[in-house]
This record gives C-alpha cells, structure tokens and sequence, in this order.
C-alpha cells in the first residue's frame, strides 16, 4: 500500500488519542499516555545506530575503501537485507533518538501542562513527529476558542534538527493555525553528541515556546479588535498574496500564476466577507477574521488534491488513490507551502498591527 506512513510487519507506525484521524490507520488510545506508552504505541520503540561507510571504486567496482563518515540506519532491522540507511553523517554527530524526542516533552507532560495527542513515523521510519496538546486553550472572544498544540519533528537523515512549532488550532472552524516564533518559523534544537546538553537545550526551548503562546494569544485578541474596512482588507491581501507585475512579455507560468493568486485571493475575500457559520459577531469584519480567511484558504483549498473538495472532507473513504493525496496534504499543513502562507499571514497582521497603533 502506498503512502507515507511508516508500515513496520502490516503496521502502521502512529499512535493516537481519542477520535479516529483521516487517514484511518494507527494505535487509538483511550486515555493520554505516558512517554513510554506513546513510543510504544506508535511503533518507535526502536533505535538508530551509526555504521563505518565505504565507497566502491576501481574500473569493475572491485574495490572498498572505508571513509570518514558515518551511516544511520535503524538497529531492529539492521539484520534485514532490505534495512534502510537514513542518511550519511560525520563521526561527531549526535543522534536524537525516539525517546529522546519524547523526553523534550517530559517537563511539560509530567507537570500536566500538556498530553500527548499523536505520534508517529513517516516514509521508512526517518521521519518522526510528536503532536502534544497543552492543557490550556486561548479565548479570543466569547465562543471563539483556539487550543494550543505543540508539534516536534525529528529527521533521522542528518540533514535537519528537531524542530518544535506552535501549532494552535481554532475549534469553531478547525484551521491550524502555524505561525513564526518570536526566535523564527520553527525551533531548532542542534544534534549534540552529549544528550544532556540537548536536553538541557529542549528544557529551555519548551520554556521559550510557552511565553511565545502568552505573547502569541495577546496578539489574537488585538487581532480580534482591529476592524478593517474595504481598502484595509486590500492592504492585508498586498502583503500576504502580492499579485506579481507581468511586465512586457510575461511567459505562460507566470501569467497561470497571476490568475491563481487572483482566485486565491477572491476566495479569502469571501470567506473574510462571510465567515464561518459559526464565528460570533463581534469578530466577523476583523482583522483576526482575515488571518483566519487565509489560514482556511491554506487548510481546505491549497492542501486538497485537485480532484477534492472541501465537503468530500466529512465521512472521507480513504482508498488506495485518496491516502498518499491526504498525507501529503497533512505535510503541506505542517511544513510545506501551506505552512508557510499561515506564517506570512501572521508575520502581515502584526505588520497591520503596528501600523493602528
């Protein structure tokens, strides 16, 4: 079958609390889990070892020569003849292994701050993500609720760090709406050799996300106060969805592209002039409600395959055909362009901000 899941002996390579996801597959728990209860749940109790590497030269490939580096590959299938091999590292590179991934959390999860929600792996297991969900949610107005999340991703490739975004997700619509930290798009925590230093590290990083939350739901709330007319509403679209110059002679991508940011655009228009069926009153015609234009425009329009629409998202059938479109829409959402649009959205807010004031 394929798709992006992680499939170890038929099994999927995720955990998850409470309500079955989209794509149909992993471990449900019914209550929130442990640091060891979710690892082993999702199917990332196993650990990623560093193996010599060798180059084969000579005119008929006859020959091995050792070299300075190092191969990553995943000690429980070391024995297989299909085991992958991750990445290619130096010797001094330090390994994130699974737990210690979940040990980033384990202040916050301990002192019941946060739960975990879901885990898992990605590809052939190289790619790890922990989604923990924080005890306490924001308030932005009375009957618009945002719970806060914290997503952790862990590349076993040697060409990433960990990184832990803030993640919150607006109940009355259910967009996700990633943002820039204070510090950057996302925190990087650095492959330290001495698993101490990077624990110390990721107990000062969780300390940082949690003020960015603080600063983070003041930013909502002003958000939520801000009225924009007409023209303002124009001015947001400018800095978020810039429409390009074509210039004298513009070739056919560029011209394909200036008609979708004008539909991409005309579609945020409406949802900012409409809203969701659900949102209070008082925050229809804000700017917060044309933030939330565009993250609905990243979530339900931009991450959807072609052939999809926004209604085919409730009660899904999942085929072959229909789960490698949705994980791949799952890793727009989370790191891709989607993502990416969320933030530049936040980042134009704060710039409209600062302009009122």
């Amino acid at each position: 079958m394929a798709h992006e899941l992680f499939i170890n002996n038929g099994k999927a390579a995720m955990m998850y609390v409470g309500v079955t996801p989209w794509h149909g597959l992993g471990t449900q728990l019914n209550h929130p889990p442990t640091s060891a209860e979710a690892i082993k749940a999702a199917g990332l109790d196993w650990e990623v070892g560093k193996f010599p590497a060798y180059v084969r030269y000579g005119k008929e490939g006859e020959f091995f020569r050792e070299v300075n580096r190092k191969a990553l590959m995943p000690l429980n299938r070391i024995d297989s003849p299909k085991c992958p091999v991750f990445g290619v590292v130096g010797n001094d590179y330090g390994i994130v292994q699974n737990s210690d991934a979940f040990e980033f959390f384990d202040p916050i999860i301990e002192g019941k701050q946060a739960t975990y929600e879901t885990a898992g792996a990605l590809g052939e297991g190289e790619r790890v993500w922990i989604l923990a969900k924080l005890t306490e949610s924001m308030v932005i107005a009375e009957g618009d609720e945002v719970v806060k999340y914290l997503l952790l991703a862990n590349s076993h490739t040697g060409a990433a760090s960990v990184q832990i975004k803030l993640t919150p997700v607006r109940v009355v619509c259910n967009n996700t709406l990633t943002m820039a930290l204070s510090f950057g798009e996302s925190i990087k925590i650095p492959h330290f050799p001495d698993v101490k230093k990077r624990l110390a590290f990721a107990s000062e990083v969780i300390s940082n996300v949690l003020q960015n939350y603080a600063m983070l739901e003041k930013h909502f709330v002003e958000m939520a106060r801000r009225r924009l007319s007409p023209d303002d509403f124009l001015k947001y679209m400018d800095l978020v969805m810039p429409v390009p110059v074509p210039g004298r002679n513009p070739n056919s991508w560029l011209l394909s592209r200036i008609e979708r940011i004008k539909s991409q655009r005309k579609q945020c228009r409406e949802f900012f002039e409409y809203g969701n069926a659900k949102d209070p009153e008082e925050i229809r015609g804000t700017l917060w409600s044309a933030y939330n234009a565009v993250t609905y425009l990243s979530d339900y329009v931009m991450s959807l395959p072609e052939d999809m629409e926004v209604s085919d998202l409730d009660g899904l059938d999942l085929n072959e055909r229909t789960r490698p479109a949705m994980e791949k829409r799952l890793k727009r959402l989370w790191f891709g362009d989607a993502a990416t649009l969320k933030v530049k959205a936040y980042e134009a807010a704060m710039d409209m901000l600062k302009l009122a004031a």
